[in-house]
């Protein structure tokens, strides 16, 4: 932000100025103290300036939308999403999020990387950053340690460990992407580069993301999070996730197109009571079809309310609980917060608490029509799932099939009938 943009906040907060667009109406739902509030809201420039009684911004040119008592709710931020998987570029992958109220994506374009290298990567990344929906872009490794465990080459274009430290230093970059235990436990494998490569992160106040399918007990736990690994989204059963959070990773519950997996990990938080702050939600792998129809982080949310947890906590883990797990919050080996930004304020959607109206944002510029009023926010919708299924097929999870709950879908000949 300039600051003349940042001078302009201030003036609407203290009533200088009048704001581009109010909110008024609304149930603010406050993801940092965990409370509803019947609150309004003063946009400028996209951000919000003022929250409260906001009626001494508004000004004769400010656009005023009723939210007729819809919740207002901060933009998700979806920690583990796989572009290369929906088989959309940039613009219509940040429309189909902005659909749903997801506002920022972290994904590291690991499957152009492996195909077209660098160029790739930074082509999609700037056409991301071209959208209202902001990337979190993190390192692909991937396209570094593919193959290298099986000991045969990877793709002729994937990036070298020069080209690795090079998007390190990317404006865009928070951190490193999902990163397997394979090449890191064993001494006999263990690859030093990489590990070089994770301090240069860590030292940049980078998260060192972990793909952590099977680690077999807490001694590997233990392993992977002294390599410097923050996150797991590879958890699938309430033992493994209840322990490996109690260890201190953050664990990552997936449902998506690969992976139902609420059902069973969310029970660490509700049956086994751990604070549901040690955990994230995320679609992990997402359909063509399923990002316009179905939803990404906010089918999470409508997933993991019904497998018990409070509406509350299925936000603060689509949102608030985001930043720390996307950078270093707590290193073991130096037993402090490190703290790198703060998290952007900026105004997300509508939620309809009977579930019967859904208002959808269109891009910059471009604000939907709400009540016969304009404003610029995108919305999701928290209700029960009256979506059709799927009309396509849908993966099963690499490691083992396994049945599914009530909440998170049934699975039946690699098909799946969403249960509301």
């Amino acid at each position: 932000m300039s600051i003349p943009e940042r001078a302009a906040l201030i003036d609407v907060a203290m009533g200088y100025a009048p704001a581009d667009t109010l909110v008024v109406n609304g149930r603010l739902v406050d993801v940092n103290t965990g409370t509803v509030r019947e609150e309004g809201v003063a946009v400028r420039n996209g951000r919000i300036a003022a929250v409260g009684d906001v009626e001494y911004t508004r000004g004769s040119e400010t656009q005023a939308l009723d939210a007729e008592g819809r919740f207002l709710v901060p933009g998700l931020v979806d920690p583990h999403l796989h572009q290369w998987h929906t088989y959309m570029n940039s613009t219509v992958f940040a429309a189909t999020n902005l659909l749903h109220g997801t506002t920022a994506v972290c994904d590291g374009f690991y499957g152009h990387a492996i195909l077209s290298g660098v160029r790739a990567v930074r082509f999609f990344v700037d056409e991301l950053k071209a959208t209202p929906v902001k990337p979190l872009f993190v390192v692909p490794v991937l396209c570094y340690t593919q193959n290298r465990v099986l000991g045969i080459p990877a793709s002729p274009n994937a990036p070298s460990v020069g080209d690795l430290y090079g998007m390190l230093d990317w404006d865009e970059t928070v951190g490193v992407e999902e990163t397997g235990y394979e090449l890191l436990l064993e001494p006999e494998l263990r690859d030093v580069e990489l590990l070089a490569f994770f301090e240069a992160a860590l030292r940049k106040g980078g998260v060192i993301s972990g793909h952590g399918a099977g680690l077999p007990d807490d001694r590997s736990v233990n392993g992977f999070l002294a390599a410097g690994v923050t996150n797991n989204h590879e958890l699938i059963a309430r033992g493994e996730t209840r322990r490996q959070a109690e260890l201190g990773l953050i664990a990552l519950i997936r449902e998506g197109a690969s992976c139902s997996d609420t059902r069973e990990a969310a029970q660490a938080v509700t049956a086994d009571g751990l604070e549901s702050r040690a955990f994230l939600l995320c679609p992990d792998v997402v359909t063509t079809e399923e990002m316009f129809d179905v939803g990404q982080q906010d089918e999470c949310i409508r997933v993991a309310i019904r497998n018990g947890l409070t509406p509350m906590q299925a936000i603060q883990m689509s949102t608030i609980h985001r930043a720390p797990a996307r950078r270093p919050r707590r290193r073991r080996d130096r037993g402090g917060p490190l703290r790198r930004h703060r998290p952007r304020r900026r105004p997300g959607g509508l939620l309809d608490p009977d579930g019967a109206r859904e208002r959808r944002a269109g891009g910059r510029g471009r604000p939907p029509a709400l009540g016969g009023v304009a404003a610029g926010l995108p919305a999701v919708a928290l209700r029960d799932d009256e979506r059709r299924p799927p009309a396509g097929p849908r993966r099963l999870p690499r490691r083992r099939r396994r049945r599914a709950g009530a909440g998170a879908g049934d699975r039946r000949d690699g098909r799946v009938a969403r249960v509301p």
